[in-house]
C-alpha cells in the first residue's frame, strides 16, 4: 500500500514534521545538556564494561523495577520493552515516510522469514503495551499510590502511548483490507472489520495521526516530567561505580577551592544534575526512608524534584554569556534543601538501593552538610561534643584515650605491640566506651579465643574511625583521624581486621583505601557464620528460641551482608530469623535512626524512628531482638525502653548469643 506521502504535498507536509519534529527535539534535549555543562565535570568513562552490565541490567533488564514491586515493575518493563520492540518497525514508517512506500531493512520484509517473525514478535509486545497502559492508568486513577506524583501530564503520556499502539494495529489491518498479505497476527484479526473499499483512507488517517503523536510525545518528553524516557539509559551507563559505602574524598589542600561542600547547584558534578533530571517521581525512595515515614521534613523524590526545578530556576543565570551579576534568587542551602532537610538524613541508603535507576542521594545531602559544618559552622549544638571529643581524645564521649583498652581488663588480650598476631581486632568507640556495647566486645574476644585466633588489639593506639564525623560534614576532623590510624596499623604492618561496627567495617574497608589504608577487613558476624559452619566452635545447651534480626544499614545496604547474621541465628535456634515484614527487612530493611551521624544529635521532630523499628521488630513474634551494630543495639534497647517493653523483649548482638552458649 501506499504512503500518504507519494504525492508532492504530502511529503512536504510530512518532511516539515519530520525535519522540524527532529530538529526541536535535538535543540530540547541540546538545552538541557547545555544545563548540566555549567555544573562540575566527573569522570564516568571508566569501567566500561561494568557501565554496559548495569545499563543492560538495571535500564533493558528492568531488574530494580521488578525486584522492589513486582505488579509495577512487569508494567513498565513491558511498556519499555514494547518500545524497543516496535521501535524498528517505528523506523521503517519514518524511512517509508520519506520514499512514499513501504520499506524494510534486508531480511525483515513482510515476505522474509525474519520478518514475519519480527512481526509476531512485534504484536504480542503492542498488546502487552496497551494491557500495561490500562494497567498503569488503573493504579493512578483508581488505585491511587500514595508515594506516585500523580499529575495530567501521566495520562497524556499513556494516551499518547496508546494511539501510537492502536494506529499501528490499524494501519496493519487496513493494508490487509486492501488485499495485502501480512504475518501480523493482529492486522488479520482486525482486517475483516475493515471496509475494503475505504482501506486506503484508513490507511492514510492513521498513518498521519500515528506522525503526529509521534512526533508530539518525542518533543513532550525534554520539556515534561517524563524526560527519564530520554536519560534514563544514560543516567544508568553514568552510574556511581565506587562502593556503595564510600562518599567522595575531598581535596582539603586544593588553594583554588572556594568553599568547602555544596552550597550552589552548579558546584555539584553534572551527573547529579542528570539524576535529577531523570528522577521518575515514583516515590519508591521515600516510601521506606525511616525520616520521610517518622515525619521528618525529608523525601528523597521531593529533594530531587527541589533540585531539578531550581537548575531550571537557574538556567537562564548559569546560561547566560559574559560578565554575570551575582544570583538573587533562592538559595539552594536553606530555601531549595531546607536545613532541616539536611540534618534529618540517616544515610541509611534506602532511598538508593529502591530507585529504579540507583539515582545517588546520600552524597548530595553529605556534601551540603559539609557546607554547613565547615563553612558556616551551622550544626546542631550536640554536635559539637563529638568534634571537640574527638580532636581532643579520638572519640566522640571525649573520654581519655588511654581508657580505651580498660574494657579487657583481667581477659588478657594481647596488643599489637607485642607482635604475632593473623587479625586486628578493631573495637571501634562504642566497643571501647559504651558500658552496653563492651560486653558486646568481650563477647567477641571469648569467641575469638574459644577458635583459637591469634589477634590483638591497638589499645590505646587506637582512634575512631570517623564515620560520624565524616557524615556529619567534618572532613577536615575524618581526615585528621584516618591518618592517624593508618600510621599505626600500617607500622605493625596488620593485613587483616576484624570490627564489630558496621560502621567501622565500612569506613575501614570502603574508605580508608582512599587515604592509603587498605587491608582485609571482616565483620565479625562474617567470621563467626565461618567459625560456626567449619565447626571451629561449637554451642552447647538448648536451642534459644523466638529471635528475629535487625539488618544494620552500613552492613547490609551498603555492604551486603545479610546471610552471615541469619546463618548465625540458624546454629542458635535451628531455624531462620522470625523476620519482620517483608517490606522492613533485608535490602528494605528499616534504619535504627543513628546512621549519618544522627546517633549524637536529638531528634526533635516527628516520631522517633527506633521506636518505629522496635514496633516493626514486635510485629514479627519474636522477643529477642537480635543485631550486628553498636549504633543499632543502644537504638533498639533505648526504643524497647521508651515503649515500655523492657520485661518483655530485650535488645542483644549475635556476638553475645554465640558466647553465651559457650
Amino acid at each position: 500500500m501506499s504512503y500518504p506521502t507519494g504525492n508532492t504535498a504530502g511529503l512536504i507536509i510530512y518532511l516539515f514534521l519530520l525535519i522540524g519534529g527532529l530538529s526541536l527535539f535535538v535543540f530540547l534535549v541540546q538545552k538541557r545538556v547545555q544545563i548540566l555543562l555549567t555544573m562540575q565535570k566527573e569522570i564516568r568513562w571508566d569501567r566500561i564494561g561494568e557501565r554496559i552490565s548495569n545499563l543492560l541490567k538495571l535500564a533493558i533488564g528492568q531488574q530494580q523495577l521488578i525486584k522492589g514491586e513486582f505488579a509495577a515493575g512487569i508494567m513498565h518493563a513491558f511498556i519499555f520493552w514494547g518500545f524497543l520492540a516496535v521501535a524498528l518497525n517505528t523506523t521503517h514508517a519514518l524511512i517509508g515516510g520519506v520514499l512514499g512506500r513501504a520499506f524494510a531493512f534486508p531480511f525483515l520484509g513482510p515476505d522474509d522469514l525474519l520478518g514475519k517473525f519480527y512481526l509476531v514478535v512485534r504484536d504480542i509486545f503492542e498488546v502487552l503495551v496497551l494491557i500495561m497502559v490500562l494497567f498503569a492508568i488503573y493504579r493512578r486513577a483508581l488505585l491511587k499510590i500514595k508515594r506516585m506524583t500523580t499529575h495530567w501530564e501521566a495520562y497524556l503520556i499513556l494516551s499518547f502511548i496508546g494511539i501510537l499502539m492502536v494506529t499501528d494495529f490499524i494501519m496493519g489491518g487496513a493494508e490487509v483490507a486492501a488485499g495485502g498479505q501480512s504475518a501480523s497476527p493482529i492486522a488479520n484479526l482486525l482486517a475483516p472489520s475493515l471496509n475494503p473499499a475505504q482501506a486506503h483512507l484508513t490507511f492514510n488517517v492513521n498513518w498521519w495521526i500515528h506522525i503526529v503523536v509521534l512526533f508530539a510525545f518525542l518533543n513532550f518528553l525534554p520539556i515534561g516530567k517524563h524526560f527519564h524516557v530520554v536519560t534514563s539509559l544514560p543516567d544508568v551507563f553514568f552510574l556511581n561505580l565506587r562502593p556503595r559505602g564510600q562518599l567522595v574524598k575531598m581535596n582539603l589542600e586544593d588553594e583554588n577551592i572556594e568553599s568547602f561542600g555544596i552550597s550552589k547547584v552548579e558546584q555539584f558534578g553534572w551527573k547529579v544534575g542528570l539524576d535529577a533530571l531523570t528522577c521518575t517521581e515514583c516515590g519508591r525512595c521515600s516510601e521506606g526512608c525511616p525520616a520521610d515515614l517518622t515525619g521528618k521534613p525529608l523525601s528523597p523524590k521531593e529533594v530531587n524534584i527541589s533540585i531539578k526545578e531550581h537548575l531550571y530556576e537557574k538556567a537562564p543565570w548559569l546560561l547566560a554569556k559574559g560578565e554575570k551579576k551575582d544570583w538573587e534568587g533562592r538559595s539552594l542551602v536553606g530555601d531549595v534543601v531546607s536545613k532541616d532537610t539536611i540534618w534529618a538524613c540517616t544515610t541509611c541508603g534506602y532511598c538508593e538501593e529502591a530507585c529504579p535507576l540507583r539515582i545517588e542521594k546520600v552524597q548530595w545531602l553529605v556534601d551540603m552538610r559539609r557546607y554547613l559544618t565547615m563553612n558556616e559552622s551551622d550544626f546542631p549544638p550536640e554536635v559539637t561534643q563529638v568534634f571537640k571529643g574527638s580532636e581532643t581524645n579520638s572519640n566522640p564521649w571525649a573520654l581519655s584515650a588511654s581508657s580505651r583498652a580498660d574494657w579487657a581488663d583481667k581477659l588478657e588480650v594481647p596488643l599489637a605491640s607485642d607482635g604475632d598476631f593473623e587479625y586486628l581486632y578493631f573495637v571501634g568507640c562504642a566497643g571501647s566506651f559504651d558500658d552496653r556495647n563492651i560486653r558486646v566486645s568481650q563477647a567477641v574476644t571469648k569467641i575469638l579465643k574459644a577458635a583459637g585466633i591469634k589477634f590483638a588489639i591497638l589499645g590505646a593506639e587506637e582512634g575512631c574511625c570517623g564515620d560520624s564525623q565524616r557524615r556529619i560534614g567534618n572532613e577536615y576532623l575524618y581526615q585528621m583521624l584516618v591518618q592517624t590510624n593508618i600510621e599505626v596499623m600500617n607500622g605493625y604492618n596488620v593485613k587483616k581486621i576484624i570490627t564489630a561496627c558496621p560502621h567501622c567495617f565500612n569506613s575501614l574497608k570502603n574508605e580508608y583505601p582512599d587515604f592509603g589504608g587498605k587491608w582485609e577487613v571482616i565483620h565479625h558476624t562474617q567470621l563467626i557464620a565461618q567459625l560456626l559452619n567449619q565447626g571451629k566452635i561449637r554451642l552447647s545447651g538448648p536451642k534459644s528460641n523466638g529471635i528475629t534480626y535487625h539488618d544494620s544499614c552500613y552492613l547490609g545496604r551498603y555492604n551486603g551482608i545479610y546471610n552471615a547474621p541469619r546463618t548465625i541465628v540458624r546454629h542458635l535456634t535451628g531455624k531462620n530469623p522470625m523476620e519482620p515484614d517483608a517490606a522492613r527487612t533485608r535490602e528494605k530493611g528499616f534504619c535504627c535512626g543513628a546512621g549519618g551521624g544522627r546517633m549524637w544529635m536529638e531528634e526533635k521532630l516527628g516520631k522517633r524512628i527506633n521506636q518505629t523499628r522496635v514496633e516493626q521488630l514486635v510485629a514479627s513474634g519474636a522477643s529477642t531482638f537480635a543485631s550486628a551494630c553498636p549504633y543499632c543495639l543502644t537504638m533498639i534497647g533505648d526504643g524497647i525502653k521508651e515503649t515500655e517493653r523492657g520485661e518483655t523483649h530485650k535488645a542483644v548482638d549475635l556476638a553475645e548469643l554465640v558466647a553465651d552458649r559457650f
